[in-house]
């Protein structure tokens, strides 16, 4: 009788629920991300960052171009404008606003479609192909990227951040007198402390000529957004930046010189792209270890790599080398993983058989 019903009735529907997504796909996650990147882009327009946007357009274009060059040579249908769009942002959000535009733009259309052509496609390669076009444009042109803005004396003080504050390097923003007076009477007051000024504009627009280093305020909202919906796993960013700020506290000032336990983590996480860089670039598709074992092990290297190449702040580029080192070190990280899996699949299968012959023996 059931089949019978079922054979007189007419679907017109056919869905995928019972079954669902694991995690969002490659579009979705770049769509979202774009959509968390916007704010920034607009906080480049209001503050009239023409060049920086210049040059965000140009990677963008070459990023696409790379790619739809790429997809016509294999002859494939691989070219995703969204993605490559995505892709183009980034590496315009880490070119300092001196670059000479149209050698950016060339710079991101030679490096990506070979990274494309060597690897495959938008994540064939085990190398981050952001970071790559960075360190590349960066060796061509070193001069345009800003050196560090401290010297060995101020790095080794409790507050090296407030030294960029009074010495200019970071301009205050109008208003932040005020606004550093409210939240101290309201809301440090109660604490006990005092925040000097200048920390706002630190946090709200540092105004550097790198883009990724500006608007720490919308990095750290647009995180919440992309590791609440998923779409960035929280797992390498926490312990990246946890084992970063606990070695810049304890032993950056020894460093150069000075005592343990002053290292200013304020100056570490808001300055060479620290938080945006943990954000979107440090766990590219197709770079990090799949196991929450391996992730962590990730995280904490990636941590370790950061104290030593960027040292306590204000790198303006050790941050895209610290992502090529981890891309090395988790190739080695993978191996391991693939021969732990290896081994606890054949333990698996290997108690399996043992019980099916028990069960035969008896």
């Amino acid at each position: 009788m059931s089949n019978r019903i079922l054979q007189t009735r007419n679907y017109s529907d056919v869905t995928l629920r019972p079954f669902s997504y694991i995690t969002p796909s490659i579009r979705t996650a770049s769509l979202i991300m774009l959509l968390c990147l916007l704010p920034q882009i607009i906080m480049l327009i209001i503050t009239a960052s023409w060049s920086s946007l210049l040059i965000i357009l140009a990677t963008v274009a070459a990023s696409n171009l790379a790619d739809f060059l790429y997809s016509r040579l294999n002859k494939q249908s691989s070219f995703n404008p969204l993605t490559d769009s995505l892709q183009g942002i980034l590496v315009g959000m880490f070119i300092p606003s001196t670059y000479f535009i149209p050698g950016i733009f060339l710079i991101t259309l030679i490096t990506l479609f070979f990274i494309k052509y060597a690897f495959g496609g938008f994540a064939g390669s085990w190398a981050n192909s952001i970071a790559v076009t960075v360190v590349v444009a960066y060796f061509l042109s070193s001069a345009s990227f800003p050196s560090y803005q401290l010297s060995l004396q101020d790095l080794g003080t409790r507050n090296a951040a407030l030294s960029l504050i009074q010495n200019g390097t970071i301009p205050l923003l109008h208003g932040d007198g005020r606004v550093t007076t409210f939240f101290n009477n309201m809301i440090f007051r109660l604490f006990k402390v005092q925040v000097p000024e200048g920390y706002i504009t630190l946090l709200w627009d540092s105004g550097s000529i790198i883009p990724a280093f500006r608007f720490n305020v919308l990095t750290m909202i647009s995180s919440l957004f992309l590791f609440g919906l998923e779409i960035v796993d929280i797992v390498i960013p926490f312990c990246f930046i946890g084992c970063y700020a606990v070695l810049v506290k304890f032993f950056g000032p020894f460093v150069v010189g000075q005592g343990f336990f002053q290292g200013d983590i304020l100056l570490a996480l808001f300055t060479g792209g620290t938080l945006f860089g943990a954000t979107y670039i440090l766990q590219w598709y197709g770079t990090t270890p799949v196991t929450k074992s391996g992730r962590i092990i990730f995280g904490l290297l990636s941590g370790v790599t950061a104290f030593f190449v960027m040292g306590v702040g204000t790198s303006s580029s050790g941050f895209m080398f610290v992502v090529l080192i981890m891309n090395a070190m988790s190739t080695l990280i993978q191996i391991y993983e693939s021969h732990q899996v290896r081994k606890q699949i054949e333990t698996s299968l290997k108690e399996r058989i043992m019980k099916m012959e028990e069960v035969e023996n008896v």
